[in-house]
């Protein structure tokens, strides 16, 4: 509630804003007020699910942390259609206002008495200490921050990508929705199956198709011929392919920290924004006229993110679930 409440007060003053330093001092500001509410919706489920049951939840909560950066500048220029910038703001108050009051509302306290702690920085450093240097999970974790840094990489790419090497500018709009309407496609699938068939098994296997998908985009970016329509199909594909990856990662990622759900997200978020904007950033920078950048970035990423999954996994793919993780039952042992 104090998040909401920062990010509010903050987004109003950025409506109010007199001059342009004044509007980057309150939108650092924002972003730190506003950064428990990157964290805390991963603890939340994570002290509400586990197993599997826990990654469908993360599936529908990541449509929206991975579909907001693709939607949100068509929302933007929506806005600027019919009023200033600084209605943008506003407007991003009043959605605090409305979804902070229903949070007040409707959810209640997730974390279990037994598990709270008293908030003691040392304490607080070791959680963070074992929840950055646990195998099992760490390989997810970093994994799926240079999986997000791809796409962080696309969408920095994306409108130079369509309008100055495919020429295709008016046609941007369109492109970039849909695209953004295949990672929702691929989230909402995964809350589907992955019940069903385990986050391990649909991850993993999302995971190669990923690879293979990112080594026909580095064939294609090769040919001084390729066409939007080439090139359109195969990255759909691999965004869809994202939706299953990021979701499943996360999920996979916070099972063994029941104890200190809040400590292990806080950790896990910073690793992925940190090097998922230092990736994505990368890949923007590299833009050299042409699709090979981001393409050799996919595959580069790719490659690496199945090299720490192994590591985390000791070498093996596709490991067979328990039963009981169907339901969100399984023991969690934090040591």
């Amino acid at each position: 509630m104090v998040s909401f409440g920062g990010y509010c007060v903050l987004s109003i003053g950025c409506a109010l804003a007199p001059g342009f330093n004044t509007l980057i001092a309150l939108r650092i500001l924002q972003a730190l007020a506003s950064s428990g509410l990157t964290v805390l919706p991963s603890a939340v489920i994570r002290d509400r699910h586990s197993g599997d049951a826990m990654a469908r939840m993360v599936s529908t909560v990541s449509m929206v942390f991975m579909i907001a950066p693709m939607v949100a500048p068509t929302l933007g220029q929506a806005v600027l259609l019919f009023a200033g910038w600084r209605t943008i703001f506003a407007a991003l108050a009043v959605l605090a206002v409305v979804i902070g009051g229903w949070v007040g509302l409707r959810l209640p306290e997730t974390m279990a008495h037994h598990h709270r702690q008293a908030i003691v920085p040392g304490q607080i450093v070791r959680n963070m200490v074992v929840a950055a240097t646990d195998r099992r999970s760490i390989g997810y974790i970093l994994g799926g921050s240079l999986v997000y840094g791809a796409m962080l990489g696309y969408i920095n790419s994306a409108e130079q990508l369509v309008a100055e090497h495919f020429g295709a500018g008016k046609l941007f709009p369109i492109v970039f929705g849909a695209i953004a309407i295949t990672l929702a496609c691929g989230n909402f699938i995964n809350a589907r199956i992955v019940t069903r068939f385990g986050a391990r098994r649909v991850s993993h296997s999302a995971l190669l198709m990923f690879l293979v998908c990112s080594v026909v985009q580095v064939v294609q970016a090769w040919s001084p011929h390729e066409t939007l329509w080439q090139f359109m199909p195969v990255l759909a594909l691999n965004v869809c392919m994202m939706g299953f990856i990021g979701a499943n990662f996360a999920s996979i990622a916070m099972r063994p920290f029941a104890k200190i759900a809040g400590a292990a997200s806080s950790v896990q978020a910073f690793l992925r924004m940190l090097i998922g904007a230092s990736v994505g950033i990368a890949i923007g920078q590299a833009y050299n006229g042409t699709a090979l950048p981001m393409t050799v970035s996919f595959l580069v990423s790719g490659v690496a993110a199945l090299g720490l999954v192994l590591f985390s996994e000791r070498g093996r793919l596709f490991a067979r679930r328990d039963p009981s993780a169907i339901h969100g039952t399984e023991p969690i042992d934090l040591h």
